[in-house]
């Protein structure tokens, strides 16, 4: 690491911190490079989800597909027409080959997205759905975003074997003050999750469908990428060993452990979501948990495991949401 390089660009950054309503600040800040010890491991996704925001944007703003997903008489054609007129308004001087080789893709990109758009429907999961979603996940089955192993009592709930309401999640005592799983009912019961959320397009096909614990599943909701969640952390909490804490939007964690998927102890450990439940922790444990200080374990490696569990009741004691109330006191619950 160069820490000249750390240093210069922290000193770019810090008036933007400050203040970031300032042109001036901002355009200079936006004109360098970000470190890569910045962003941390998982860099590559930070850039990919922020590259994907902009695309997006990009193709919205030579065409609008919403005026196309709610009109099914405007067809692709109409589309391709708009999209190189908006083109050749902006390059105008690019060679006419080059403009409809663009455009081509442009549009193409655009209809597919469309396309899936018109046909949503989010279709009843039936009873067989499930079962093959269960029996098709392996002897143990698991959340796919966590890897958290449904309970035998789960099991029975999602298939309809045995009767009764869900009163509270199976066999729940302690909660993970950082993914309090278990704080709701259906918590820790399986849900069946579009991978490609119904909103964007996704079809309630099996081979969209997976199996997800309900803390997961209602976190992630319809998001795809990690800057669906606002910025800011979602709360404190005081805990008696390690003190007081800010704690990750959910939608952060559900992100990286998935597209991390593994134990990310120097051992070179072997636990994957397929065989076991991961955690997060901080990457350096004098910083908050954050998408650039993210670290994944799993529970024989995780440094906070004998401080990660607490009771559901002194958790509710704990935590305060932002903005922090005046009565919430950061001395220990204990």
């Amino acid at each position: 690491m160069d820490t000249h390089i750390l240093g210069s660009w922290l000193q770019i950054a810090q008036p933007v911190i400050g203040s970031p309503w300032g042109q001036v600040d901002l355009r200079e800040l936006a004109s360098k490079e970000t470190p890569a010890s910045v962003l941390g491991p998982v860099g590559w996704l930070l850039k990919a989800d922020a590259n994907t925001t902009w695309a997006n944007w990009y193709v919205d703003g030579l065409v609008d597909r919403a005026a196309y997903i709610y009109d099914e008489k405007r067809k692709f054609a109409e589309l391709y027409k708009t999209v190189k007129g908006a083109l050749a308004a902006e390059h105008g001087s690019t060679p006419k080959d080059e403009l409809t080789k663009l455009a081509t893709a442009i549009s193409v990109i655009a209809w597919e997205e469309i396309r899936l758009r018109r046909e949503i429907y989010r279709g009843r999961i039936s009873l067989r759905q499930k079962k093959e979603l269960w029996y098709g996940s392996g002897a143990h089955p698991r959340c796919y975003l966590c890897g958290y192993r449904f309970s035998s009592i789960a099991k029975n709930k999602f298939l309809q074997l045995s009767g009764g309401s869900v009163t509270h999640s199976p066999g729940v005592n302690l909660v993970d003050f950082v993914r309090p799983r278990g704080k709701h009912a259906t918590d820790l019961f399986p849900q069946v999750d579009h991978v490609r959320p119904v909103a964007n397009g996704g079809a309630t096909s099996v081979e969209n469908l997976r199996l997800a614990c309900g803390w997961c599943n209602r976190h992630k909701s319809s998001h795809t990428q990690i800057y669906d969640a606002p910025s800011a952390y979602t709360g404190l909490y005081r805990h008696g060993v390690l003190g007081v804490i800010n704690i990750p939007r959910p939608l952060w964690i559900i992100r990286i452990v998935k597209m991390r998927g593994r134990c990310e102890h120097r051992s070179g450990c072997t636990a994957t979501l397929d065989n076991s439940e991961l955690f997060v922790a901080p990457r350096r444990v004098t910083g908050s948990i954050n998408p650039t200080n993210c670290a994944i374990y799993c529970n024989e490696h995780d440094p906070w495991r004998e401080q990660r569990f607490v009771g559901l009741a002194l958790y509710q004691r704990s935590f305060a949401k932002y903005p922090i109330p005046r009565t919430f006191s950061l001395a220990s619950s204990l």
